[in-house]
């Protein structure tokens, strides 16, 4: 997922997993890469281990991954602890928190993670 932000750095990602309180999920991969809408952009995937129902990441490239991947309410959590930390970072297909929250029903939003 690309996330574009002024202030989210690598250690967000993986805190933004704690604060969610997401078992057995962490951050697959992160890249830095360049922004035209924001100081940096990242390309980030969630990873989780695995149990019945999970089904595999996909490479974009090869098919499945070896890792298994987040569910997307594990992806929601997560997103929404993104947003309490830098509520205008643009993540995935979401211009900024209030978009996130009216795209999703509030159904992630909670004031404290």
């Amino acid at each position: 997922m690309r996330i574009h932000t002024d202030k989210l750095t690598r250690a967000d990602f993986s805190a933004a997993v704690g604060m969610a309180k997401l078992r057995g999920v962490w951050i697959g991969d992160c890249s830095e890469h360049g922004s035209r809408k924001r100081a940096r952009g990242f390309e980030v995937r969630l990873a989780a281990e695995e149990r019945p129902g999970r089904r595999r990441r996909n490479s974009g490239q090869y098919g499945a991954e070896a890792e298994a991947a987040a569910t997307y309410d594990e992806h929601g959590a997560w997103m929404n602890a993104l947003y309490l930390i830098d509520p205008d970072a643009i993540v995935g297909p979401y211009a900024n928190a209030q978009d996130f929250h009216a795209k999703t029903g509030n159904h992630y939003r909670t004031e404290v993670a």
